[in-house]
């Protein structure tokens, strides 16, 4: 304890301390706690209340209550999946409805690109070591080719 004391008081020039006891040390942990939570009885139903009267407050209920945060997710939703790939699908469709809950809801449609369907076509069959090797071959024949 006297060496926190002592810390503490070369920074701070504010400890006299003449005698500590153990009653004095309970006393003075409870009224600190009372008078913090008095502070927090005035001082944060202050603070709370002037929140609530703040513009910032008042806009942000009004968008997550109002339907200006659905718009949001909508066009979120539509720049986002609006040119992505996924894997090798392209987005076909895109619907988004509202349920009776106030849910959006996102169907997407995935078509396969062209050339990914001309590459299935191209490379039908099971595929082994021995096609690889072969298909590697034919390659390297028609490049020597060119």
């Amino acid at each position: 304890m006297r060496d926190r004391i002592r810390a503490q008081s070369s920074h701070i020039e504010a400890y006299y301390i003449q005698k500590l006891e153990r009653g004095s040390v309970t006393l003075t942990v409870t009224l600190t706690g009372v008078a913090l939570w008095l502070l927090q009885l005035t001082i944060g139903e202050s603070i709370k209340e002037a929140w609530q009267k703040s513009a910032m407050h008042k806009d942000l209920v009004s968008y997550l209550s109002g339907d200006e945060r659905k718009e949001v997710i909508e066009k979120n939703i539509d720049i986002v999946l609006g040119g992505w790939i996924f894997d090798n699908y392209l987005i076909e469709n895109l619907d988004k409805t509202i349920d009776d809950d106030g849910d959006i809801n996102v169907r997407v449609d995935l078509t396969t690109p062209k050339s990914t369907l001309e590459r299935i076509k191209e490379n039908s069959g099971v595929i082994t070591i021995d096609s690889l090797i072969a298909e590697s071959i034919r390659l390297s024949k028609e490049l020597d080719g060119i």
